[in-house]
């Protein structure tokens, strides 16, 4: 039996045998096509950053966070990944993977703030 979690990014779950397919194998391979428009990349960062909220409410927000790990996400896609080989497309690429981490941290800092106001306003 197979089935998908409902978590953003969850992970198959399989009851059986796991077997790797060869490489060469190629008709067996699945296929994960990523040539979505900015748009649809857009709109997938604020839907899918919105949902992070729940799995990382509890993370502490500092600025370092904010300021270096969207940079951070840009050099691994960029540069480690070899985004660069990719010409604008890849620079465009890491560029809005950066954003997508910039905008999980500030939302879930927003999420951390408002429930910390609501809070103080019950205790008054």
């Amino acid at each position: 039996m197979l089935f998908w979690p409902p978590e953003v990014h969850s992970t198959v779950k399989v009851q059986g045998k796991i077997i790797k397919v060869p490489r060469n194998q190629t008709n067996l391979a699945s296929e994960h096509l990523a040539n979505d428009p900015i748009t649809t990349i857009l709109q997938k960062n604020n839907t899918y950053s919105t949902a992070e909220i729940v799995r990382k409410k509890d993370k502490k927000i500092t600025w370092f966070l904010l300021i270096c790990s969207p940079f951070f996400w840009f050099i691994k896609f960029y540069f480690i990944k070899k985004g660069f080989l990719d010409g604008k497309r890849g620079f465009i690429f890491a560029v809005l993977k950066s954003q997508y981490k910039f905008l999980c941290l500030a939302k879930v800092y927003e999420y951390q703030s408002l429930n910390n106001r609501k809070n103080e306003d019950l205790r008054d």
